[in-house]
Parts: structure tokens; sequence; C-alpha cells
């Protein structure tokens, strides 16, 4: 079992109120699926007119939320980025909105700042 420490961004001004936005989760499983999952059942993320893209963040990205992709499109290794991220982050993660920018977009973006950080 691991314990997870999310936070999130405040998507708007009334939003601001309980920033930020601070959960506890526990997951049996540690993968990004599990996290996925998880961040659905206990609906974490606010929903809001247009697009909702959303990634999911320790010091690299991890992978992309969309409430409109009926299932998750992880990052290439995500399931070790996971681990190694929440080793360097005492088990914290933030989930950055995108807003109304496209996930393929958001996702292509994020895979290359993985990609490009790999080779250093």
């Amino acid at each position: 079992m691991t314990e997870i420490i999310l936070t999130r961004d405040s998507v708007h001004i009334s939003d601001d109120i309980d920033a930020p936005h601070t959960k506890s989760i526990t997951l049996k499983e540690l993968t990004v699926e599990q996290l996925y999952r998880e961040i659905k059942r206990i609906e974490y993320l606010p929903r809001f007119s247009g697009i909702q893209t959303w990634g999911i963040i320790g010091y690299s990205p991890i992978s992309v939320i969309a409430h409109q992709w009926s299932e998750l499109r992880p990052l290439m290794n995500c399931d070790m980025i996971l681990e190694m991220e929440l080793k360097r982050t005492n088990n914290k993660l933030h989930l950055s909105c995108f807003g109304g920018i496209e996930p393929e977009k958001v996702l292509k973006v994020l895979e290359n700042y993985n990609n490009v950080r790999s080779e250093f």
C-alpha cells in the first residue's frame, strides 16, 4: 500500500478558497492506471465547460488526464517515472490544469519533455 498526497491547480476564483486542494489517497498497487482510477473514483478533478486537460506531475510529467478521453493515455515508462517521482517528492504529486489546450498536444509536449530530459 502506498499513500500519496495530491494537490491540484484551482480552476476559477471560487475554487481558490480551498487551494491547494490537498487530498491523501492510498493505492494498493503502485501503477499510473491505479492512480488514474482512484483520482476518477474520488472525483478529485473539477469539471468545467470546454476542454479539460490535466497533467500528473512530480518533478517530471507522469501522465495526462482528459475528461473527454474514456481511458488513460500514459506517457512512456510512466509506472517507472511514477515510482521515481514519488521517491523524489516524498510521495507528493501535483495535478496541473492545462485548461482548454487539446489533450493530444499536452501529451506530445510532456512526452517530448521526458525524452529530452532522459538524454541528459
